[in-house]
């Protein structure tokens, strides 16, 4: 307990590993084809395969191993910090005892004995383990000879989001075939349905300059046996047990290898590492003196340094300086959206360059570039959130100095911004787990903002073949009250304010039809916001006005959204009518959900700003003079956490 009496939960110090894996290579392979299920086999037919092996096996283990969350919940915790006898239950139940010793534990990322990892090993077992920055797994079971069940550690402080996986492998025999079974998937539907494929990394194959590529094989992804109590279920007390039970799902795939005494990483999406931006950071200061400063914005919470970067023309004077616009760009508030980091990779690329438009627009703008919002979260291999067990994305309406101090203080930098007239647009880079191609969410505007002007920028990115403009959506939904794009949008009276969202697989139309979007695709992307940003601040305004003429007779006044749909991946589906999807047993299932009402409309700029705290100003007796304006300061100047 605290010192108010307060439970606190104990935090692990060897949870913040930094480094430890191989040093990846950054080579960016062909197009990879999407999987597809074995030739004369449908995807249904892969998954009641698997349901049925399973099936064979639990009625073979006998009772004792039926793989009932009740009698599993004893075995232990799910994450590094906080126990959840949900997830763990699965491990635990397993895939049903064989005769002798095939069943067995032989990875444990926390031994109850405190032990070895491996303990449970045979000879001939692969050895998993995840003792290295932004890893994820929390325990693996041989259920046959060449077959693992693996369990992943929820993010630290929750009892869920388990969706990240980012392992090392050893100890293979070449061209053998294993079947790998995540147990404890939460989503009920993922891109792993629709042909998405993991990635590895081989050691062995480094050595020949082959980085990341795509592998496995009969990919199939489906609802299991397993079951955990949600959170939102504790919330509405249901009577029954059963009731408050939510469903856990199996990601499972063949992998094959190429070579033993290797070791091989597996991963949902290209990994982004803390210690990896650190590097990327010191050799890019070190070669943009003119153009770029690195500062910190805040200290996280566990104590890690969020930097923000200033690229702008820094040999002008303070005062041309000053009067420049300014745009914000962050990315990684979710941990496992590795993506996003590729993306803003692109970003940072294209406007340090020595290009004539990377100049031109270094003389016109000054970016506030912040790349990795939740250090703490992607260091811990979380999914979603940060050290404290709550998504930052969901914090920006009143964020905590103490508990979201990164988020709390990019707003106080943004407000900073706004009060100076300074800040022109806000963009937020996210990963998208169920939806292919790369779209933006924006806004739509209030009564003191022009009528489809958060359209504009969306057009301009759309100039980059990756970019899907009938993907975007404008909607706000009541779910997305405290999210970035929407608090910044209503509370700083910003209608350029957006999250970007790279699908994690690829795209369904034009040339990357069918295949897998690589970091060179992330990059391309990423580098599209140099000519898009270039138009926006054009004096002339000579595409923005071609666009918007352009909107107002294609979307008439009382149309609204071309879009139905606008889900940021979290679980939430935000729609105004029904939704087609592919449900993991590949049929196509139709639901809707009520649109939010209209949001009002955005404080005026001239109006007092809130204050990121959250804590409520009393309101002057009489309208302010100007000497109450706040001070001008030096838009170079960033906020510092004052711990």
């Amino acid at each position: 307990l605290d010192a108010h009496g307060d439970e606190v939960l104990p935090i692990p110090t060897a949870a913040f590993r930094l480094g430890g894996h191989a040093d990846f290579l950054d080579i960016a392979p062909e197009p990879e084809p999407l999987a597809s299920p074995p030739p004369g086999c449908t995807y249904p037919e892969l998954i009641v395969k698997a349901v049925a092996s399973e099936a064979e096996r639990l009625i073979a283990s006998g009772s004792e191993h039926s793989g009932s969350s009740a009698n599993a919940s004893s075995s232990g915790g799910c994450g590094g910090a906080a126990s959840s006898s949900g997830c763990d239950g699965a491990a635990a139940g397993g895939s049903g005892s064989f005769s002798g010793d095939v069943r067995r534990v032989v990875y444990d990322a926390f031994p109850p004995d405190g032990g070895s990892c491996h303990a449970g090993a045979g000879a001939d077992s692969l050895l998993f383990d995840a003792q290295f920055e932004s890893g994820n797994l929390r325990r693996a079971i041989q259920v046959g000879p060449h077959e693992y069940d693996l369990v992943l550690s929820c993010d630290v402080n929750t009892r869920g989001h388990t969706q990240w996986f980012f392992f090392r492998v050893r100890n293979m025999d070449a061209a053998v075939e294993y079947r790998i079974n995540i147990i404890n998937m939460m989503k009920p539907d993922s891109l792993f349905a629709s042909g998405m494929r993991p990635l590895s990394y081989s050691e062995r194959r480094a050595r020949s300059g082959v980085g990341w590529i795509r592998c496995g094989e009969s990919i199939c992804y489906f609802a299991n046996q397993y079951s955990y109590v949600s959170t939102s279920a504790k919330k509405k007390k249901l009577p029954s047990s059963r009731e408050a039970l939510s469903q856990l799902y199996t990601l499972s795939f063949r992998l094959t290898f190429a070579h033993s005494d290797d070791s091989v990483y597996v991963a949902q999406c290209y990994p982004f590492t803390y210690t990896m931006l650190s590097r990327a950071l010191r050799e890019l200061s070190a070669r943009c003196e003119h153009c770029l400063r690195r500062e910190t914005l805040a200290l996280s919470a566990g104590g890690n340094a969020c930097e923000v970067l200033t690229v702008t023309d820094l040999g002008a004077t303070e005062a041309q300086i000053a009067a420049r616009k300014v745009v914000v760009i962050s990315a990684r508030v979710h941990p496992g959206e590795s993506n996003a980091s590729w993306v803003m990779q692109g970003v940072l690329d294209a406007v340090t360059s020595e290009s004539d438009d990377a100049t031109a627009l270094r003389q016109q703008l000054v970016l506030k570039i912040i790349p990795m919002l939740n250090p703490d979260g992607v260091i811990l291999g979380n999914y979603r959130c940060g050290l404290g067990g709550v998504d930052l994305n969901r914090q920006w309406s009143e964020p905590n100095e103490q508990s979201t101090p990164t988020i709390f203080h990019l707003k106080k930098l943004m407000r900073q911004l706004v009060a100076q007239d300074q800040l022109l647009l806000f963009c937020d880079l996210h990963g998208h787990s169920r939806k292919r191609n790369i779209f933006t969410y924006g806004c739509e505007g209030g009564k003191n903002m022009p009528r489809l002007l958060e359209r504009v920028f969306p057009r301009l990115l759309a100039d980059c073949p990756h970019f899907s403009l009938p993907c975007c959506s404008y909607k706000v939904l009541r779910s997305k009250e405290t999210t970035g794009r929407v608090v910044v949008w209503r509370q700083l009276a910003m209608p350029h304010s957006f999250t970007l969202e790279a699908s994690f697989c690829g795209a369904d139309f034009g040339a990357g039809a069918g295949l897998h979007f690589n970091t060179a695709h992330l990059r391309e992307m990423g580098s599209a916001f140099l000519p898009a940003l270039l138009a926006l601040a054009d004096p002339a305004q000579t595409r923005v006005t071609a666009i918007m003429a352009e909107l107002e007779t294609a979307v008439p006044a009382a149309t609204g959204n071309l879009s139905d749909d606008d889900d940021d991946g979290d679980g939430e589906r935000e729609s105004e009518g029904p939704h087609r999807r592919r449900t993991s047993t590949g049929t196509v299932a139709v639901r809707g959900r009520r649109a939010a009402k209209p949001p009002p409309a955005a404080p005026s700029r001239r109006k007092s700003l809130p204050d990121p705290s959250g804590k409520k100003k009393k309101k002057p007796a009489s309208t302010p003079t100007p000497h109450h304006a706040p001070a001008r300061s030096s838009v170079l100047a960033s906020p510092r956490a004052g711990r």
